[in-house]
C-alpha cells in the first residue's frame, strides 16, 4: 500500500459507484465495454464496499457479494473467514485474469 494511503469502507453508493467506475475506465483491456462498466457500477451500489484511498483518489476496491453470482462469473472459493461478521461468513473469492493474447 502506498504511504498515506488508507482502507475505508465506502458506505455511500455513490461513493460506490464512483470508485467502481474510475478504476474499470482505467483498465480498458479488461472492462471496455460501457455496458458492463455501467452494469458493474449499479450493481457495487448495493454492495458492502471497501477501497484504498490516496486523498480522494481510489487505487482499489473491493465488493462483497453472494457465492453464487460470483460462480456464475467463474469465481471460485479460496478461503471462508468465520467471525468478521455476525452470522455471516466472508468468502474470499478469486478469478483467473487471461493476461496473455
Amino acid at each position: 500500500m502506498r504511504v498515506g494511503s488508507s482502507v475505508v469502507e465506502l458506505s455511500e453508493p455513490a461513493e460506490r459507484a464512483r470508485a467502481c467506475s474510475v478504476l474499470l475506465r482505467s483498465l480498458p483491456e479488461w472492462f471496455g465495454l460501457e455496458a458492463s462498466i455501467e452494469a458493474y457500477e449499479s450493481q457495487v451500489r448495493e454492495l458492502p464496499t471497501l477501497a484504498v484511498l490516496d486523498g480522494d483518489d481510489a487505487l482499489g476496491f473491493l465488493a462483497f457479494t453472494t457465492h453464487t453470482a460470483s460462480s456464475a462469473c467463474g469465481f471460485r472459493p479460496l478461503e471462508e473467514i468465520l467471525g468478521l461478521w455476525p452470522d455471516n461468513p466472508c468468502l474470499v473469492l478469486v478469478k483467473k485474469l487471461d493476461l496473455c493474447r
